[in-house]
Parts: structure tokens; C-alpha cells; sequence
């Protein structure tokens, strides 16, 4: 019984094997373009977090050492460049003096958790932050936030602007 079937099946083969080289050469198709498909998603999912940096954020919260220093600003935007450069706001005059409005960037991984390290003579941003990437949504839609901790001393929320690009931005 099992041998008449095998026979039938080679004799279906035979007759049929430009439907068979069809279907195996539209299977490949679609198994290249499903492959493509799901390469670009996930591209897109795995942005690096330098990525997501980049861009011009707005304060809206900041603890240091557990005082409110959010209205201690003089502006109240972080912006990091794709130059790994960063424009911090200051405190004061003392800050404007030994330039502490700006600073280098860069992203540090340890396992699984990434940071973001700030090298600026500015005391409240000279720190290895620990970067979370959330979401703030409003009924517009959702905007992207992100949340940089140091230890207990230090806690900054601050939302992605949306319209403005860093070539956009008036020079210092």
C-alpha cells in the first residue's frame, strides 16, 4: 500500500515538474521578501541608544542631591550632537565663566544595562547616568522621554522635542 503511494507520487512528479519548480521557486520569493521584512523591523526596533539620544530634550524634572534645581537653570534644554558634543544649561554666572554650558557625551554599556556619561566642568551634569527610554503620551499622540539617574543623588526627566533638528538650532 505504502509503495503504490510512493509510485503515485513520483508519477505526479514527473508530469508535474514545472508546477513543482513553480512552487518551489515562489517559495523561495516569499521566503527572501519575508526575510527582508522582518531584517528592516527589526533595524528599525534595535535603534542604538546614541541614536535616541541625539536631539534636543526639554527639562522637565531635575533632583540633585534632593533639591527641586530645575528653576536653578538658566534654559532649561539639554542637546546632544551627533559630534558627541552636548550644550548643558548652566546655574549661573560662575558656570558662564568656566564655560560649564557644555560637554562631552558618550554611551556606556555594563551587561545589559547602558548609561550615558557626561564629562562637563558643570558639577550637576558631570556624572554617569543610568538611561531609562519611556514614552509621554498625550492626546495627540506620544512623545519620547527619557529619565537619567545617578545613584541617589541625582534624577532628570526630560522630553524629545519634535520639529526641531540640531542643523535647525541657532550657533552659540
Amino acid at each position: 500500500m505504502v509503495k503504490d503511494k510512493i509510485k503515485k507520487l513520483k508519477k505526479f512528479s514527473k508530469g508535474n515538474n514545472k508546477l513543482y519548480v513553480f512552487m518551489k521557486t515562489r517559495m523561495f520569493f516569499i521566503l527572501i521578501s519575508v526575510s527582508m521584512v522582518l531584517l528592516f523591523g527589526f533595524c528599525s526596533v534595535f535603534e542604538s541608544s546614541e541614536d535616541k539620544v541625539k536631539g534636543l530634550w526639554i527639562i522637565e524634572e531635575s533632583v540633585h542631591k534632593g533639591y527641586d534645581t530645575r528653576y536653578e537653570y538658566m534654559g532649561n534644554f539639554l542637546t546632544f550632537k551627533a559630534d558627541m558634543t552636548c550644550e548643558l544649561p548652566i546655574t549661573g554666572m560662575a558656570d558662564a565663566e568656566i564655560n560649564a554650558d557644555f560637554g562631552k557625551w558618550k554611551i556606556l554599556k555594563d551587561d545589559s544595562i547602558e548609561y550615558l556619561m557626561i564629562e562637563t566642568p558643570n558639577e550637576l551634569f558631570n556624572y554617569k547616568f543610568r538611561i531609562y527610554f519611556t514614552e509621554k503620551v498625550y492626546k495627540q499622540g506620544s512623545l519620547e522621554k527619557i529619565v537619567l539617574t545617578s545613584g541617589d543623588s541625582v534624577y532628570i526627566s526630560a522630553t524629545l522635542t519634535q520639529g526641531i533638528q540640531e542643523h535647525e538650532l541657532p550657533p552659540r
